[in-house]
């Protein structure tokens, strides 16, 4: 990777005599390599398969022991600066940090360094200091070192836009096509290779070879001749498109909705109808919002609309199922996993589609199939998936409901097993991208022992490579079927295809959609948001509101997340008040929520939900119950009497005990009236321009993730919309 003289002197401080203790062998190997890579201006990326990872600390301290020795040493600084630590885990790093002691006299960090932590109403200090920053603070100060923290996947959606020209990274497995982006270096640490070092350093004699494999796929493959082929023609129209086009945003919006299609396993007009409810655009807006956006080229032009008919075609052949053939594929599946008892995940696409799914295979399968109910299953959205396994979670597989789309796909170079429902043409491009992970990995073992050399380390060569492990399954007979699946897919690469984000980062060189109105905050900071979505705002005195885009004014205050400024409120307070909620307090708020879903499911005209209420005595009005089953509204009824008759016709198991599944919906409301208080304070602060930092350790005596959520909160004033 790069050649440099060793220095004994610090490699060894760092590998045996100063650093910290209990680290692991691979995590003192990489704070070598960080520092190597520092001296000479160099990007390096460890992708660490560890969930959560130790190389963020190995790295940071690494370089801090560095900087020891030498003052010991040569009485220099070694690091001409503060190091600065980018991460979304700043209040975790920095208690963890704390904690370290340097060499056989322990010395804390902190008697040498500050540990600081740094945004827009942090100022910086005097002392040479640690700074870490949420990715999403300006980070325009002069930095003598730069870590980051790339394990979590809003940090990682940040990597590409940070303003520095090198840096130590460390990240989950990467693809090829990334890492070209962000142009660096990169080593993998699996557990392949950790095992050997360590065995190394031990002493141990014949360490077995480095040779890693991803884990085994199985792909049930369904026949469905009629999606097959509305499907793969809009595949193929919107790969010609993506090859003639260029930095044309719509386009990226055009393959979002066809990720959306493909994978689509409930049925479409239930899908929009919900998202209509929710105050979201439904699939066919979205399609419809893509008709004047056509290119000034006559030829693009008229591929543009090619690309809009093939996906108006695959929506009307969807539209017109009752139920989409993954679904029932999906059911059979869980079923089985069921009755063998292993836990799994199913990953929808959207929140909107993972409810809805939850809820018709609670209505259609007679087994108990889901947490809670007795199952083993749980049904997540994308996001939810990335953000879950960041934290090391998982069970033992996954069932996916078609290919990765590309900024997805470094999560098959985990360990967990995955099974993908796919049309025939899925089947083919899951196999070629298979292949290319594969490959992809032999590429980095080859690099890595280059690595290993330079540490003087001799790793053996490795044998042959396993084969990939990809079955597939067959759920009806093919006509041809090896055909079918060995099919050529058209030469592109297929990681560089575009996906529509559902919550793309501010900026870029495009406008808004016809769906969508521009909004400048101060600062320079443009969004773009669709008219009726509900923006966050805070009334100083009042506390927070809420407001359509559309009719937002020149001074409102926009309440935002710096790391991601599209994401919604209520789902980042419920994400960070998870951490604190008990194992079986937790259980309780899932079945809740999954007995609402399936009451949904079985009500879907909400009126009369209200009426078959009102006949067994509720006298609460139909708005009232429309809030019980609306995201960010009322969780439960206000009183326990109209809880028990809602539960009444739940048909919630008779083992429940009603008093605690009670009792577990209060506790989460006190719950979130702390963390409301806790915000308006920092949102107060914030606009007063003091009182920040106490706030924050307030909020920290309540809980780590408490203080990175508000750490991460800004407020912006509106300065126009168009």
């Amino acid at each position: 990777m790069w050649g440099i003289a060793r220095d004994n002197l610090i490699d060894d401080a760092l590998l045996r005599r100063i650093y910290p203790r209990g680290f692991d062998i691979y995590a003192r190997l990489s704070s070598v390599l960080g520092r190597r890579a520092w001296e000479r201006s160099r990007r390096l990326i460890l992708m660490d398969s560890a969930r959560p990872s130790p190389l963020p600390q190995a790295l940071a301290v690494g370089l801090l022991v560095a900087d020891f020795f030498h003052r010991e040493k040569y009485y220099s600084p070694y690091l001409k600066g503060n190091l600065l630590i980018v991460t979304r885990q700043v209040g975790q790093l920095r208690e963890s940090l704390r904690e370290f002691r340097l060499g056989e006299a322990g010395d804390s960090l902190e008697r040498f360094w500050e540990i600081r932590t740094l945004s827009r109403y942090h100022p910086p200090g005097s002392r040479p200091a640690i700074y870490l920053a949420n990715p999403g603070w300006p980070l325009e100060h002069p930095f003598a070192a730069v870590v980051v923290d790339a394990t979590d996947p809003r940090a990682l959606a940040c990597l590409e836009d940070l303003p520095f020209s090198h840096y130590l990274a460390v990240t989950p497995p990467l693809d090829e096509a990334r890492l070209t982006r962000l142009g660096a270096s990169a080593v993998l640490w699996d557990e392949t290779a950790k095992a050997w070092v360590a065995r190394e350093f031990d002493g141990r004699e014949r360490p077995e070879p480095l040779t890693p494999s991803l884990p085994h796929r199985w792909v049930e493959v369904i026949e469905d001749a009629e999606l097959d082929e509305v499907l793969w023609a809009a595949y193929q129209q919107l790969a010609e498109a993506q090859a003639t086009f260029e930095g044309f945003f719509p386009l990226r919006q055009a393959w979002g909705l066809f990720h959306q299609l493909r994978t689509l396993s409930v049925p479409l007009y239930r899908l929009e109808s919900l998202r209509k409810d929710g105050g979201r655009p439904t699939l066919r807006d979205r399609l419809a919002s893509l008709e004047p956006e056509a290119p000034s080229h006559p030829v693009q032009r008229l591929l543009w609309r090619r690309v809009l008919d093939r996906l108006s075609e695959a929506y009307e052949a969807l539209h017109q199922r009752d139920l989409p053939p993954k679904f029932f594929a999906l059911v059979e599946w869980l079923e089985q996993r069921n009755a063998e008892r292993r836990s799994c995940w199913v990953v929808a696409t959207t929140r909107a589609e993972a409810t809805l799914l939850q809820s018709l295979c609670m209505a259609v399968s007679p087994r108990q199939l889901f947490i809670g109910f007795g199952g083993s299953a749980e049904v997540l959205w994308s996001n939810e998936e990335e953000r879950r396994a960041a934290q090391g979670l998982g069970p033992e597989e996954r069932l996916l409901l078609g290919y990765r789309s590309a900024s997805q796909r470094y999560l098959d170079l985990g360990s967990a097993k995955i099974a993908v429902l796919a049309y025939p043409f899925e089947a083919r491009i899951e196999s070629y991208l298979y292949e290319q992970r594969q490959r992809w990995l032999e590429r980095l073992v080859t690099a890595r022992g280059q690595v290993l050399h330079s540490l003087g380390l001799k790793p053996p060569s490795p044998p042959d490579f396993p084969a990939a492990r990809l079955d597939f399954s067959l759920r009806t007979a093919l006509v041809q079927p090896l055909n079918v699946l060995t099919e050529e897919v058209p030469q592109l690469d297929l990681h560089a295809l575009a996906e529509y984000q559902a919550n793309p980062r501010a900026g870029g060189n495009r406008g808004p959609t016809a769906e969508e109105m521009e909004v400048e905050l101060e600062g320079g900071l443009i969004l773009y948001l669709p008219r009726t979505r509900l923006v966050p705002l805070f009334v100083p005195g009042q506390g927070h509101a809420e407001k359509p885009a559309q009719q937002l004014q020149p001074g409102d205050r926009m309440i935002i997340f710096v790391d991601g400024v599209y994401d919604d409120l209520f789902e980042r307070i419920s994400e960070a008040l998870q951490p604190l909620v008990r194992v079986e307090e937790r259980l309780y708020l899932e079945l809740w929520e999954a007995a609402k879903r399936a009451l949904q499911a079985q009500y879907p005209n909400l009126a009369e939900l209200h009426r078959e209420l009102a006949r067994r005595g509720l006298e609460r009005d139909p708005t009232t119950v429309r809030s019980w089953f609306t995201q960010g509204q009322t969780l439960a009824p206000q009183q326990y009497d109209d809880f028990l008759l809602l539960t009444g016709i739940m048909g919630l198991p008779e083992t429940l005990k009603r008093p605690q599944l009670w009792q577990a919906i209060e506790n989460h409301r006190t719950r979130h009236r702390q963390l409301g208080r806790l915000l308006h304070r920092v949102l107060e602060s914030i606009v007063s321009g003091s009182g920040y930092e106490g706030s924050l350790r307030e909020a920290r005596q309540q809980g780590i993730s408490l203080e990175e959520l508000l750490s991460a909160v800004d407020v912006r004033r509106v300065v126009r919309r168009s």
